[in-house]
Parts: structure tokens; sequence; C-alpha cells
């Protein structure tokens, strides 16, 4: 790497550092508490990466004319599991939508972004920021070396565990030009093919398996989306019955796998702890009644500017998993009182 690309490499460490991100190479010091990773990809990975889009993907993302990128995770809260049994009764939020964390993920990538462009004099094309995009970025933090992809094929990111958001930004240079040839190069050490296989790092390990309520987390790795509750509370697709019936009192977002995963961390601060500014969210539930006797107006304008509000994201949409939410509350309720003792 030549001086102009060692200058360019030390101020995209330095404005990720800005934003919260340690590195996770060895090259880069890390920062104590932060909360963020992130991680360098070369450009022969990120070319194997790319010929895997599809044609209007690649296009979309100006992916084809990048030489390298930074895949970043950044942690959010653990605000602990909502109780199902409280008074009054709520449906669940996931702890990734409680506050919007890839609003804020968005954000920080983008002031990184801005910065390399404005330093640099990059035309706008030139750094592009993927944050819950058409294109995989659970590779992208994989290949940078952030953590191997876990049995519930979330990234165990490594010092943050899953409870994280995943982004890229995709550089007009390869940050590892430098790095050499060979498995570790410069203090760096490179993924394997085991990290990229869901549950190939997990050895024995079956929490996430036995903690999802539907059965979708295979066992042989990777989710049955079929049979996940969260992939079925985002879509306006009939519920399969076998789903509904184990539904677990949730309106958005299924934690069971997540919390069980032995790396994830209870009680994280996540990047809301400190923040002079939060963006603003549903919370860690929504009580029942209010979405099921709320009119379309009234939900759209409690979810609007949330990780809720999304337009694709109905009123209907709410109404139907708060039913489900209701119905297993009820379910789980009278289960409770069979195995209670009689005194």
């Amino acid at each position: 790497m030549d001086a102009k690309s060692e200058d360019i490499r030390s101020f995209l460490s330095e404005s990720l550092a800005a934003e919260g991100f340690a590195g996770a190479d060895a090259r880069v010091e890390a920062a104590p508490g932060a909360p963020g990773l992130w991680g360098p990809i070369g450009a022969g990975e990120l070319a194997a990466w790319t010929a895997r889009l599809t044609p209007e993907t690649r296009a979309r993302y100006g992916a084809a004319e990048a030489k390298g990128a930074a895949a970043c995770a950044l942690a959010y809260a653990d605000s602990g599991e909502a109780e199902p049994f409280a008074e009054p009764p709520a449906a669940s939020v996931g702890r990734f939508a409680r506050d919007d964390s890839y609003a804020e993920l968005a954000a920080r990538l983008a002031r990184v972004r801005d910065s390399l462009r404005a330093r640099f004099g990059w035309p706008k094309s030139a750094v592009r920021v993927l944050v819950n995009s058409r294109a995989p970025e659970k590779p992208l933090a994989a290949l940078a070396g952030l953590g191997p992809v876990g049995r519930n094929s979330l990234v165990l990111v490594h010092g943050l565990g899953p409870g994280v958001v995943l982004g890229a930004l995709l550089l007009p240079f390869d940050p590892l030009a430098d790095a050499g040839s060979g498995e570790e190069s410069g203090g760096l050490t490179r993924p394997e093919a085991a990290d990229f296989e869901p549950g190939a790092r997990c050895g024995s390990c079956r929490a996430c398996v036995e903690a999802c309520p539907t059965g979708a987390v295979l066992e042989s790795g990777g989710i049955d989306a079929a049979r996940c509750a969260q992939a079925a509370a985002s879509s306006e697709d009939e519920v399969p019955g076998g789903v509904a019936a184990a539904w677990p009192s949730i309106l958005y977002g299924c934690d069971r796998c997540l919390a069980a995963c032995p790396f994830f961390v209870p009680g994280a601060p996540g990047w809301q702890g400190g923040a002079a500014a939060r963006t603003t969210g549903p919370g860690p539930a929504v009580p029942l009644d209010f979405l099921l006797g709320a009119s379309d107006g009234e939900l759209e304008r409690a979810f609007r500017g949330t990780a809720l509000g999304l337009g694709w994201m109905k009123p209907s949409l709410w109404r139907r998993n708060a039913a489900l939410a209701d119905a297993s509350r009820v379910r789980d309720l009278a289960s409770f009182d069979a195995r209670r003792p009689l005194h």
C-alpha cells in the first residue's frame, strides 16, 4: 500500500473509531467499551462476494466498481425480556427494534462516508453505505473477521455477540493492499470456510434450537423461514398453522434464539448507553388493548419514525400480530395455571 493509500486507511480507521467502531484486526487499537466493531475486506474477497449478487443488486449499490469494503457491527442495548404476564397485557418488541438500531448504524456510516468524500475529493458514488439492504451483509461481516455465523444464522461478533445490526461501506480502495498473502498477515487473521457455515463453530451447543418456540432453528444450522415467527411477523402472508399455534407473545422481533446463545451479552448497554441523543422507538412492549383497538391513523402515528414505521408495515399487520400475541398469552396463562400445584 503506498503512502496515500496508507493515509486513506488511517483516516478510515480514525473516522470509524470516532463513530464507536473498534478495529477487529491487530493493527488497529481496540477502543474499550466501544459499541461497534469493524473489519476490512480486500479486493479479492469482495469480488467473490460481488459475483454472487444478482445483476440488479450489483448495479444498485455499485458493487462491481468497489475495490474493498469495511464491514461493521453495532451492538444494541439489552433491555431484558418483556414480561409476558405483565399488566396491562402487551406484545413484545425485539431488542433491535426497540430503538431504531438500523437507522442509527446507517447514520454513523453515512457520516464516515461523507468524511471520506470530503477529505479525498471522491465523487458521491465512490463510497456506498449498506445497511439492511438487498445485498447480504452477514457474509461481509464474516469476511471481515468480525465473527462466525452461528447455528441460528446470526453473526457471533467477537466481544459483542449476536446482539448487533450489520452494515458495510463499499470503498474505492483496497484496505488490505498491504496485508500480503496467507492466512495471517500483518497481524490480521482471515476467516476460514467454517466461519460462513451456520453452526460450524458452535460445537455441540443447541441452546438456540431448544429456545425456538416454533422449531425454526435447524439442528444442521440455519433457519427454516417457513417456521420462523419473526419472518411471519413481518409478512402479510397467512401465518402457517403450526407457527400460529406456537406463536410467542411478540408484535415484531423474536429474540428467543438470540438471548439463549452463550455469546449473547446480557445487560449490554449497546449504542444507546451514554448516547446524547437516541432514536425513538416503541420500547420493549406495546399494550395489546391499544394495538387491537386503535384506528389505522393512531397506529401509524404511534409507530412513525420508529423501526416499526416502515411503509410496508401496515396497521392490519400489527393487528394480526397482536391477536396472535393475545392468543399466545391466553394459552400460556392456561398452561401456567394447569401446572400450578393445588393447595
